[in-house]
């Protein structure tokens, strides 16, 4: 039986995921604090040492401006935000012609095996500079995240990535994802980029985003459970959304008990747009159960995209799988023009 989350705005209890008005600790801003915000200087360092030696609970405020950084900042700290005032508050990626790319705008991580939680961005642009592989990177050792109102554009991999697979999912859970505008991921005829790539994690809402011009996948669900994808615009990208299990490390040929936290379960997709897609709006690969496509519009592509494909692996790129559940699906309720 299909679950009905869809019909629930609220799925899993997220709402109980700090917001900004719930947060009771101290205000710092960053730049009355010694943080440029000119675009002259290097910035990373100095907001990294705020957040190490600044109580558990604290905002920090960045007031409008650039914000030139050459590293990535952390957010180790539970019960912390970074809050901008939206466009106008710029981080800024500067690895100069030489520097190796660097692999992520804002990090959420704890240090070493500790569980950071209740992390907030919210209100900032994450401008990649097509040096930066994704613009939030969420590791295994966080939970209890919030990323809203931000808008992440040039970054070559993906502009948010959740990573719980390297605690096989264990650890990455209630996650909202709300009100981002991600736009200009990848990079044409070389890196295939995504707007959202959320691997083995629980308990997510993706809701209300607008994810344009990426030049592979719009959102990626890959080993995500007890989840839903609602209420989104995907325009201009190869394929809008692509369910899969989590392959980190190889698949092995045929699942076992061990295997379960690869596969995608649980799923709900309701009342997103997809516009302007070249090949799937949505497709479903072996390694997913549970799968409910409902309230959808689909504006399609004449003579090029498709609502919905359901394929098993069986290429090169995807080596043949046997016993992965591909089953379950219900695709009911959504609107087709072309």
């Amino acid at each position: 039986m299909v679950s009905n989350m869809a019909a629930e705005r609220d799925p899993a209890g997220l709402a109980s995921v700090p917001r900004r008005d719930k947060f009771t600790g101290a205000v710092v801003d960053v730049v009355a604090r010694g943080v440029d915000n000119t675009g002259e200087r290097f910035v990373a360092n100095g907001i990294n040492d705020l957040i190490r030696t600044e109580p558990a609970g604290t905002l920090f405020h960045f007031p409008a401006g650039t914000y030139r950084l050459d590293k990535a900042v952390v957010a180790s700290r539970t019960d912390t935000v970074l809050e901008g005032v939206g466009d106008n508050t710029v981080f800024l990626i500067d690895l100069g012609e030489d520097g190796a790319d660097e692999s992520s705008g804002i990090l959420i991580a704890g240090s070493g095996s500790e569980i950071v939680t209740g992390v907030q961005v919210q209100q900032l642009r994450i401008d990649g500079g097509q040096r930066l592989q994704f613009g939030v990177l969420v590791g295994h050792t966080a939970s209890d995240v919030r990323v809203e109102g931000c808008e992440i554009t040039r970054c070559l991999h993906a502009g948010i990535r959740l990573a719980g697979f390297g605690s096989h999912g264990a650890t990455l859970k209630r996650v909202v994802i709300q009100d981002n505008r991600i736009h200009g991921i990848g990079r044409p005829g070389g890196i295939s980029g995504q707007g959202m790539e959320l691997f083995s994690s629980s308990a997510v809402a993706v809701r209300g985003n607008y994810i344009a011009n990426c030049t592979g996948w719009g959102i990626r669900p890959i080993g995500t459970k007890e989840s839903q994808i609602g209420e989104n615009t995907i325009e201009g990208c190869a394929i809008g959304v692509s369910i899969q299990p989590d392959g980190s490390g190889g698949f092995p040929r045929s699942p076992g008990p061990e295997s379960d936290w690869r596969i995608t379960r649980n799923l709900n997709i309701a009342g997103n747009t997809f516009k302007s897609i070249s090949l799937s709006c949505i497709d479903f690969h072996d390694g997913c159960e549970n799968i409910l496509v409902t309230g959808n519009r689909f504006v399609l592509n004449e003579g090029s995209s498709v609502a919905v494909s359901i394929g098993k692996a069986g290429d090169a790129v995807a080596p043949p799988r046997e016993g992965w559940p591909l089953s379950n699906l219900s695709i009911r309720d959504n609107e087709f023009t072309v």
